[in-house]
C-alpha cells in the first residue's frame, strides 16, 4: 500500500516554480468522497484537498463496502476517489455498484501503478479516469467546470462537436475503445439530442420524470388486481387519455375523419 499523497506542489505550479494558490471555484464546490484502506493516507489526502477552495472532501471510507452502504441510503457526491488496491478488496470491483447507486457520480481511481489490465477493466466498469498517487490534482479541480461546458454544448445543439472533441481527447490512449463504445449512444441519437431546438419549442427533455411517470402511473394502473392488459390495448388507451388531457379531443376526431374519409361513405340517398 503506497501512502504517498497526491502532491499539491505538482498539481498547479506557479510562475516561480512554487505551488500556486488553490484555484477558486465561485460556484458550488466539488463534493468528494475518499475510499482508501489506509487511515494515514486518508488523513493526508483530506489535508491536501482542503487546500483547494473548489473542493470539499465531505466523507472518507476505509473500504468499498462502507461507501456502498452509505450510497444505499443517501445521495452520492460529485466524485469518488477510489483506491485500486485495498487489503482483501479490489477497488475496481466497486466501480459498477457505485455507478448503479449514484449515476451522476464520477469515479476516479487512485493508484501508484498504472496496470493496463486494471485500467482497462475500471474504464469498462464506468470509471472516469485515474489519478496517480504523487501526481496531479489538476484534473479533479477542472472536472466540474468541464462538465458544465459539455452540458452547455448539449443544450445548444452541439452534440456533434462534443463527439469530435471526446474522440480527439482520447486518441492514442488506452481508453479509446471504451470511449468509442460509450459514444455510440450519442452518434446514434444526434437527431434526438437537439435539446436547444426542442426546448425552444417548449418540449420537455428530461428523462427522469418520464421514467418515473411510466413506473408509478402507467405501470401501477395497468397491473392492478384482475387486469390483463396487452401492449396494443394499453398503448391505445394511453394515447386517448393523453389526447383528452391535452384538450385536443376535437382536433383528434377532425383529423381522424379527414384521414379516414374513404371509410366514411355516406348512405345512398333514396330516389
Amino acid at each position: 500500500m503506497n501512502t504517498n499523497p497526491v502532491n499539491p506542489d505538482k498539481a498547479v505550479p506557479g510562475a516561480n516554480g512554487s505551488a500556486a494558490a488553490a484555484p477558486v471555484n465561485r460556484s458550488a464546490p466539488i463534493k468528494v468522497w475518499l475510499v482508501d484502506d489506509s487511515a494515514s493516507f486518508r488523513k493526508l489526502m483530506t489535508d491536501v484537498l482542503a487546500k483547494y477552495e473548489g473542493i470539499e472532501c465531505a466523507r472518507d471510507f476505509s473500504s468499498p463496502d462502507a461507501v456502498l452502504s452509505t450510497l444505499a441510503s443517501r445521495s452520492g457526491p460529485d466524485v469518488v476517489l477510489l483506491d485500486v488496491h485495498m487489503r482483501g478488496q479490489n477497488g475496481v470491483d466497486a466501480v459498477s455498484p457505485i455507478k448503479s447507486l449514484s449515476r451522476h457520480t464520477r469515479v476516479l481511481m487512485l493508484t501508484s501503478t498504472m496496470d493496463p489490465h486494471y485500467r482497462t477493466r475500471a474504464l469498462e466498469e464506468g470509471a472516469s479516469g485515474f489519478l496517480r498517487k504523487g501526481g496531479s490534482l489538476e484534473e479533479l479541480v477542472a472536472h466540474k467546470p468541464r462538465l458544465r461546458r459539455w452540458a452547455k454544448r448539449l443544450l445548444n445543439d452541439k452534440v456533434e462537436q462534443l463527439i469530435v472533441q471526446a474522440r480527439a481527447e482520447c486518441a492514442g490512449k488506452a481508453q479509446v475503445e471504451v470511449v468509442e463504445k460509450e459514444l455510440g449512444y450519442f452518434v446514434n441519437s444526434v437527431a434526438r439530442m437537439q435539446y436547444g431546438t426542442f426546448r425552444a419549442k417548449g418540449f420537455f427533455i428530461g428523462s427522469g420524470v418520464i421514467e418515473a411517470g411510466c413506473k408509478t402511473v402507467i405501470g401501477a394502473r395497468c397491473k392492478q388486481s384482475g387486469m390483463f392488459w396487452g401492449q396494443p390495448g394499453a398503448q391505445n388507451v394511453l394515447a386517448l387519455r393523453c389526447i383528452h388531457s391535452s384538450r385536443r379531443l376535437g382536433m383528434f376526431w377532425k383529423d381522424r375523419l379527414n384521414s379516414h374519409a374513404a371509410r366514411n361513405d355516406s348512405l345512398a340517398l333514396a330516389a
